[in-house]
């Protein structure tokens, strides 16, 4: 994980000020989860309060901003009456002016619309007929009918004149979902989409959206543009923000329980449950399976593989995975319970809605057999629906996925083959020499990178039996026995979690799915006691991970020679960057994780500065986690504390870092 650290003293004051004002995710929960129970049981009294809640939001913006507006028409008017004009009156209304300018256009969102191809009623009239019929049994409109890549189906409402209102109703319809159902299981999510524009959801969560959008974009607008506005402006939504979208999460969940009624209703109770189910089912295949054997290809191939999605409708007609492993999904689907958080309810509480429960929950091998099993040639909803379109969305997503994918692919071919001839390395090095623990995790890295964690398991069953105290190789050892049904693997994950704090929550989970299949309930609830530390100590560890202030201690990076030299080879490939410094945030929390802070000497503007951050944040490996911070006006104290650590500088433009080697490996991460 790497962040972009903020170098504004003041506003990170105010932020550290403020922080007991936000939700933490037990808090968020237990609100969410009231919620939810208010709108069950008084949905008047639930709208009123959310009304309420908005109104807060709008009041004090409306306030803040009329007084401002008031103060400066007051010295305008008195200034004209007067015929009195001052510079220094002139100045402060041009200051006032601005501040209250950038506040409405922080507020006045103008949202994209979504991308996809535009489909054309003469292109796929099935397609077409059948929006046509549910729009009269629905009583909604679509403007729009777009097919995406995307595993998903939605519908969004584009307003034409920001809050203002006057929408345009997009339908946006994902090829590989249309691939892998039916034409009558597809009709079941058709008509769940198009239920959410029947009930108003879509304009109601678009409404609740707006607000937090408009209420974030204030924010950060204000940050940038005015310290003490954003000041006047933090300490409020702080408080309100959170706990507005920790009480309309229940909301937008409820929606879709009422989109499922309308889906359940039009397309049948069996459609409506088996396309629910097929789709985690398949988009977990597609995910973990499909996507991952095509980036594979990168080994050999140098270039990205053309008409990608004729393989993948095709792979997708059935779900060509072992019985045993479709049946381990199904059933983990069906155990997730949810969260607070998610704006969608879990599966098992949307088929127990529609009273589809009892026919998934306990698994038959003639279930199995059905799910996985493919649909006939021209009966994906894909064909049925898109016809002689079909070809062309087909042809033009896979056009733009090798577009997008270019510079990736590339990326990745070379690391597949700078993977293979580190293997060979150390394979020859295994002949000369033991190799160290670091040696066969590397080896386990690019063996599952390259064939997949399962490759890797004779791998790690050797450094367990060459470092038995390895936290890492306990686990991965554990989890592949729990997976395959083995107890002995809980004492390997015990192990595990005991020696790493951070491997609780993995550990955890894999040890409550394996007791809880076997109906042992009671011993799976007491690891939820381990679970409850691990995410305090986890949300703590997040929140002094989030950047770097004058007030932190810093300390030597610690870093290998080998990350000095790779750096020295990235940063001249960037002009901008004059120097570079690297050193360690002293954390309290996972302290087996260090976490680094990169700092910059950056020419250019704020905005190409704050680009080249999310550059590197978004390409550069270092071996632990670290923000990226740019040294300017704000951070001179910053600065200062940076360079006063011993060795803090790793690259220096005007004095290339002349390398003993020849060359420079790149490190593994």
């Amino acid at each position: 994980m790497a962040t972009i650290s903020s170098s504004n003293p003041f506003a990170e004051g105010v932020e550290r000020f403020c922080s007991r004002l936000v939700l933490s995710d037990e808090k968020f929960e237990e609100m969410s989860a009231q919620a939810a129970r208010d709108l069950r049981q008084n949905k008047a009294a639930y709208f009123r309060r959310v009304l309420m809640m908005a109104a807060m939001g709008y009041g004090y913006i409306t306030f803040i901003v009329g007084s401002m507006v008031a103060f400066v028409a007051a010295i305008a008017i008195a200034m004209w009456n007067g015929h009195f004009f001052n510079i220094g009156l002139v100045k402060i209304l041009l200051v006032f002016g601005i501040f209250v300018f950038g506040m409405v256009r922080a507020l006045w969102i103008k949202t994209p619309p979504p991308v996809g191809i535009k489909l054309e009623r003469d292109e796929a009239p099935a397609l077409f007929q059948l929006i046509d019929k549910f729009k009269s049994e629905l009583n909604t409109s679509v403007d729009v009918v777009m097919i995406n890549d995307d595993f998903n189906a939605f519908v969004t409402q584009i307003p034409k004149l920001g809050f203002l209102g006057l929408h345009t109703n997009y339908l946006v319809l994902g090829l590989p979902l249309m691939a892998a159902l039916n034409a009558n299981q597809f009709s079941a999510v058709l008509a769940h989409e198009l239920g959410h524009l029947s009930g108003n959801h879509s304009k109601r969560a678009a409404w609740v959206y707006g607000l937090r959008a408009r209420w974030s974009q204030l924010l950060i607008t204000m940050r940038h543009e005015s310290p003490v506005a954003f000041a006047v402006f933090y300490v409020f939504f702080s408080w309100l923000a959170p706990r507005f979208n920790a009480y309309t999460m229940a909301l937008a969940r409820s929606h879709e329980l009422d989109a499922d009624k309308d889906a359940q209703r039009i397309a049948g109770e069996a459609n409506m449950a088996s396309s629910l189910v097929l789709v985690r089912l398949k988009g977990r295949y597609l995910d973990e399976v499909v996507w991952a054997d095509v980036v594979r290809e990168a080994i050999d191939r140098s270039k990205p593989t053309e008409r990608v999605f004729d393989g993948i409708t095709e792979s997708l007609r059935g779900l060509p995975i072992e019985n045993s492993k479709a049946e381990d999904w199904l059933k983990r689907a069906l155990k997730e319970k949810g969260s607070g958080m998610d704006t969608h309810p879990s599966l098992c509480e949307r088929l127990d809605a529609g009273s589809c429960l009892h026919d998934y929950e306990h698994s038959s091998p003639e279930l199995i057999e059905q799910l996985k099993s493919p649909i006939p040639p021209g009966e994906t909803a894909a064909e049925v629906f898109l016809g002689r379109a079909l070809p062309t969305c087909i042809d033009k997503l896979s056009s733009q996925w090798t577009e997008n994918i270019a510079g990736f692919w590339t990326d990745k071919h070379e690391f597949f083959k700078s993977a293979k001839e580190r293997l060979l390395e150390l394979d020859a090095k295994a002949e000369a020499e033991e190799l160290t623990v670091e040696d066969w995790k590397e080896k386990a890295y690019y063996v599952g990178e390259m064939q997949g964690f399962d490759a890797c398991r004779p791998i790690f069953e050797e450094i367990l039996s060459r470092f038995p105290n390895d936290p890492a190789a306990n686990y991965a050892v554990g989890s592949l026995m729990v997976d395959d049904g083995n107890e002995e693997g809980i004492v390997l994950l015990e192990k595990a979690m005991a020696m790493r704090m951070s491997l609780v929550s993995d550990c955890v989970s894999k040890i409550s799915n394996f007791l809880e299949e076997r109906g042992r309930k009671a011993e799976a609830d007491k690891y939820e006691s381990k679970l409850s530390a691990f995410k305090k100590e986890s949300e703590r560890a997040e929140k002094e991970r989030n950047g770097v202030t004058v007030y932190d201690e810093l300390l030597p990076h610690e870093l290998a020679e080998s990350w000095i030299d790779f750096m020295n080879e990235v940063f001249p490939l960037l002009p901008a960057i004059e120097a570079a410094y690297v050193v360690r945030k002293e954390v309290h929390y996972f302290t087996d994780y260090p976490y680094l802070v990169l700092a910059l000497d950056v020419k250019g503007s704020a905005e190409d500065k704050l680009a080249l951050a999310r550059w590197l944040i978004g390409n550069l490996n270092l071996p632990h986690a670290f923000c990226v911070i740019t040294f300017d006006g704000d951070a001179k104290k910053l600065k200062q504390r940076v360079l006063a650590v011993d060795n803090s500088q790793v690259y220096d433009k005007k004095f290339p870092r002349i390398k003993e080697k020849e060359t420079v490996q790149t490190p593994a991460p």
